[in-house]
């Protein structure tokens, strides 16, 4: 099943200033650019460049009012695209981002570059080390405002709200 986004025109390219509404099947029309493109065809050239920021060049999405730098909106613009140019060589895998790919190629590999300084546990993503060295250092950082529990994990906070619910 083909995914479909909705997307918008950058409105500061649309001389009404509202942009306008596309299909993500269709070329969009960047009114008052003179391009037009498929969605993700180098959509960042037609991103406009915002002014001040202390000097730095911040580009504004063409799909949102998002905005920042140049390199980082390559990879925000899959978002709306759903474009996935990074492929796993082993299986069907697919990423927006390299780092993305580099994280789920060591699902293959095994590989655990990131070692726990209190014992001999290693983790394939870094997040996933700090929530085991909460095992040994106590830190239980997630707590609940309605009574004095705390969790060393987001979900199981989460899921003990359910409770007072």
């Amino acid at each position: 099943m083909e995914r479909v986004f909705p997307q918008q025109v950058n409105a500061a390219c649309a001389p009404d200033g509202n942009g306008a509404a596309s299909s993500a099947r269709n070329p969009v029309p960047l009114t008052g650019c003179s391009t037009s493109a498929m969605p993700g065809a180098n959509m960042v050239a037609a991103a406009q460049a915002i002014p001040g920021n202390g000097g730095a060049r911040t580009y504004q999405c063409p799909y949102c009012p998002y905005s920042t730098s140049q390199a980082v909106l390559r990879s925000h613009i899959r978002t709306h695209t759903g474009e996935k140019p990074y492929a796993c060589p082993r299986c069907p895998f697919r990423s927006a981002t390299k780092s993305n790919l580099t994280l789920h190629i060591r699902s293959h590999t095994g590989e655990k570059p990131f070692s726990c300084p209190f014992c001999p546990f290693r983790a394939a993503v870094s997040s996933n080390l700090k929530i085991h060295i909460r095992s040994h250092t106590g830190e239980r950082p997630y707590s609940c405002s309605r009574c004095d529990a705390s969790f060393t994990h987001a979900s199981h906070l989460k899921r003990h709200l359910k409770i007072h619910a």
